[in-house]
């Protein structure tokens, strides 16, 4: 019987292990944190991430709980512009996604190891993975979805971007259910989405500079930007905390190549986008089930590499443009900016190739 170890118990690591156990491989599966936890994260789940889920049959949960998004909003200064999403993304929490899918991988078979961590990797025709709390395991493949696997692989770690991300959740705020809000000023950009529990997901993505500014206080650089935006103060003002602030650098790099011989990244251990997209999940998710797919088949670590990293080619430069023009202090009135960016937002997230509905509004 073929072996894999996965490395990393996230929608990565969970759905590549459930593709390869249900195709009769021994799997084991390492996540060096306990569940459920909180993670920066947008929380909203593309049409991508969906479509994955729904192939292997895991959207039963996820459309009982999950808040369908039809719209994005787009907010500068005192302008907004609606844009009808062509398919519908989800809100739903990755501290319940997780558990949801590391569940399902453990129901396909899949060996878990929880709390365990990989220390090194022996590449090789059989693959060592060295474990921090037990015996080394060997296996025919290991699958890294652990999203920091460069230096552990033996690869050169992608240089730190000067961004960070940070997320909270609220109870409370006032904006329609059914739309994910990005509300861009000097540079920050703010993404409100609700998600299950009458809660809303508030992600932020912020140059180190304004962090800086506040002393690394994750509440006072909120408010900050809240005192900055009329719409946004609007939208949060009595709403009340749910949840920690966590906070995170913001990694962006491209697929990187030249991996160890059976040795397969996926998720962010591959490649990692601005996430003002809202592909994260869905990228993870995918890139997993295809690599899977992949080594089921027998096809060439190459065939399997150019295919996945295929999924970031447009996505990559394309999110980062979005975030530049939202962050960027001169950006001006958002109505040139919306004609342009619009229908690059509402194709990244409901991927379709239909011209979206636009609409806007201003506010005094």
């Amino acid at each position: 019987m073929a072996s894999a170890c996965v490395i990393g118990g996230g929608p990565a690591g969970a759905v590549a292990g459930i593709v390869l156990a249900r195709h009769g491989w021994k799997v084991v599966l390492l996540e060096q944190k306990p569940f459920p936890r909180s993670k920066v994260c947008g929380e909203c789940l593309s049409d991508l991430g969906f479509q994955t889920l729904a192939n292997l049959d895991l959207t039963r949960e996820l459309s009982r709980h999950a808040v369908q998004l039809t719209a994005t909003r787009l907010v500068r200064g005192g302008e907004s512009l609606r844009i009808d999403l062509p398919r519908p993304m989800w809100g739903y929490s990755r501290g319940r996604l997780d558990e949801t899918l590391l569940a399902a991988a453990a129901q396909a078979g899949v060996e878990i190891l929880q709390p365990e961590r990989m220390t090194a990797i022996q590449p090789g025709e059989t693959p060592v993975v060295r474990r921090a709390n037990g015996p080394d395991l060997t296996c025919d493949v290991v699958v890294l979805a652990d999203g920091r696997s460069a230096t552990t692989a033996g690869l050169t770690a992608v240089k730190p971007t000067g961004d960070f991300g940070i997320k909270t959740h609220l109870r409370g705020v006032r904006m329609p259910a059914n739309e994910i809000w990005l509300v861009g000023m000097d540079r920050a950009y703010v993404g409100l989405a609700a998600i299950e529990g009458g809660l809303t997901n508030v992600a932020i993505g912020v140059r180190q500079e304004l962090l800086a500014e506040h002393r690394g206080d994750l509440q006072k650089v909120f408010e900050s930007l809240v005192a900055q935006n009329a719409i946004l103060g609007r939208a949060v003002v009595g709403a009340e905390s749910a949840g920690e602030w966590l906070g995170s650098p913001l990694p962006r790099y491209a697929p990187r190549g030249n991996w160890p011989q059976n040795v397969y990244p996926v998720g962010n251990a591959l490649a990692a986008l601005e996430p003002v997209g809202g592909e994260g999940m869905g990228l993870a998710m995918a890139s997993a089930a295809m690599v899977a797919g992949g080594i089921v088949a027998g096809e060439s670590a190459t065939a399997i590499f150019r295919r996945a990293s295929a999924l970031w080619r447009i996505r990559r430069p394309a999110c980062r443009g979005v975030a530049r023009l939202l962050m960027h202090p001169a950006a001006g009135a958002l109505l040139p900016l919306g004609v342009s960016v619009g229908p690059m937002i509402a194709a990244l997230m409901g991927k379709s190739a239909n011209r979206p509905s636009v609409s806007f509004s201003s506010v005094g």
